[in-house]
């Protein structure tokens, strides 16, 4: 824990830190209500308690001149917000810099370097972190590269992350309910208590998920309210819902390709199981579905 001496009290310099980003990343510019909404996300890059920078994603930052004073910098609205100030920078020796940024820097990007790529390049030794990327194809997964080029992961306090994550409550809703009558998608089976919320709010059904193996799956409802469409590979196959209930249970085997069913007091989910993978030292378990809900 950094801390310094400011008229008579400790001031935790992690904590102001973290703080700022936090801060920082309401600053960016989100539209909650697109189907695809963009994440928040802030970094602050510091050196022995100095601010050398801070970039909030598709708005901008600044950085500290040699001089002392601050030069602001715009960043277009795709550009990751770690690219965008390590790039501003670029002629500045960041080794041994620490970096506080809101949402993990993704590890795979379609083109160009990954920012977790990027600040180990740069030498960035200690990486504070709010909140796990949702996605179930890349979450956790800076975690494993920081770590095995040696640098430090270190956690916000709780109260920021919980702060930073209903910040970002429309990007992380993305990845774990579906406010549609027919869609799909894919989540992480083993985070967030394997639990997925289907349907508009008021009116959603909770789906709840735990590992079976790969190509697999349990399908739970504790109010035996969850039974397999058996023999059904297709929603048009199913005329009523209700019929399957007969064989209902409180766990239900569920393999690609099959279709289970919860009820609840509005009517029925009736989920897809497209694809089943378990958990790997490179990539997260992940069940990916197709739904469609009827209504009574």
């Amino acid at each position: 824990m950094i801390e310094t001496e400011n008229q008579g009290c400790v001031v935790n310099l992690e904590y102001s830190f973290a703080r700022m980003a936090v801060d920082k990343a309401k600053l960016c510019p989100v539209d909650a209500t697109r189907s695809n909404p963009a994440p928040r996300v802030a970094i602050i890059l510091e050196l022995n308690g100095i601010v050398l920078g801070w970039a909030a994603k598709g708005y901008g930052g600044s950085i500290r001149n040699a001089d002392g004073t601050d030069l602001a910098f715009q960043v277009k609205a795709s550009e990751h917000a770690e690219k965008a100030l390590l790039d501003n920078l670029a002629d500045i020796d960041l080794a041994g810099a620490t970096a506080y940024v809101t949402l993990e820097p993704c590890a795979k990007r379609r083109r160009g370097e990954s920012c977790a790529n990027l600040l180990i390049t740069r030498k960035i030794s200690v990486v504070h972190i709010a909140n796990c990327d949702p996605n179930p194809d890349v979450g956790a997964l800076a975690w494993k590269i920081f770590h095995r080029h040696n640098v430090t992961v270190r956690d916000f306090p709780g109260d920021l992350r919980n702060e930073a994550r209903r910040d970002n409550s429309a990007f992380f809703s993305k990845f774990q309910c579906s406010t549609k009558m027919y869609d799909g998608g894919a989540f992480d089976y083993n985070s967030n208590g394997g639990i997925r919320l289907m349907g508009p709010p008021g009116r959603e059904f909770k789906t709840s998920w735990t590992n079976r193996g790969n190509g697999t799956i349990y399908a739970l409802d504790y109010a035996h309210n969850v039974c397999l469409a058996k023999n059904c590979t297709e929603f048009s196959q199913i005329d009523d819902p209700g019929r399957w209930l007969e064989d209902s249970h409180y766990t239900k085997p569920v393999n690609e390709g099959e279709i289970v069913i919860f009820q609840n007091e509005y009517g029925f989910a009736l989920v897809k199981v497209m694809r089943v993978s378990t958990r790997t030292p490179t990539t997260n378990a992940e069940l990916q579905f197709e739904f469609e809900l009827r209504y009574r």
